[in-house]
C-alpha cells in the first residue's frame, strides 16, 4: 500500500468532503452531514489565515486528511488539529497514523512545538491519540482535550 501525502489546499476541498461525510455520519459520531455542508465547512477552514493541513492519497484517491490552525502566542507556535479523518473503508490500515506522523514532521520543520486536539471521551479517536503519545490536558463530562509536545515533554518524539 503506497500512500502519497500532499498539502491541503482549496484545490482538494471537493475531494475531502466525501471523506469527511463518510467518516462523521457513521458510529461513533453519527452526525448529520451532506456533501454540500461538508464542503462548506472544509472550505471555511481552508480560508482561515492560520490554516494548515495535509491530505493522503491511496492509488490517486483521496482517503484522508488532517487539518487545523497554527497558533502563535509570541513565545511558541502550536497546532490545533480541528479534523483528522480517514474514509471508513480505509480505517485500520495505518493511514491515520501516517497522516499524524507526516503532519508532526512537517509542523516540526515549521518550528511548531506542540499539537492539540479535542475529541469525544471513550471513543476510538481518544484511544488513537493516546496510542500516539497525546496526554490529557482537560476534560468535560463528554469531551477530552489532549496535547502532544514535540521533544517528548508531553508526548512522543519524531
Amino acid at each position: 500500500m503506497e500512500l502519497e501525502l500532499d498539502e491541503m489546499t482549496g484545490d482538494n476541498v471537493a475531494a475531502c468532503a466525501p471523506v469527511f461525510m463518510a467518516a462523521f455520519t457513521r458510529p461513533p459520531w453519527n452526525e448529520d452531514w451532506n456533501l454540500q455542508e461538508a464542503e462548506e465547512v472544509i472550505r471555511g477552514m481552508v480560508s482561515e489565515p492560520t490554516f494548515w493541513g495535509i491530505v493522503v492519497y491511496l492509488e490517486s484517491e483521496l482517503v484522508g486528511f488532517l487539518c487545523g490552525r497554527v497558533n502563535d502566542d509570541g513565545a511558541e507556535q502550536s497546532f490545533f488539529c480541528v479534523e483528522l479523518c480517514v474514509h471508513p473503508n480505509y480505517q485500520g490500515h495505518g493511514i491515520g497514523s501516517a497522516l499524524l506522523e507526516a503532519a508532526q514532521y512537517e509542523l516540526l520543520k515549521r518550528h511548531v512545538t506542540s499539537m492539540e486536539i479535542g475529541t469525544d471521551k471513550n471513543t476510538p479517536a481518544e484511544a488513537f491519540y493516546r496510542k500516539h503519545g497525546f496526554a490529557e490536558t482537560a476534560s468535560t463530562k463528554t469531551e477530552i482535550y489532549m496535547k502532544w509536545q514535540f521533544g517528548g515533554i508531553a508526548g512522543g518524539v519524531i
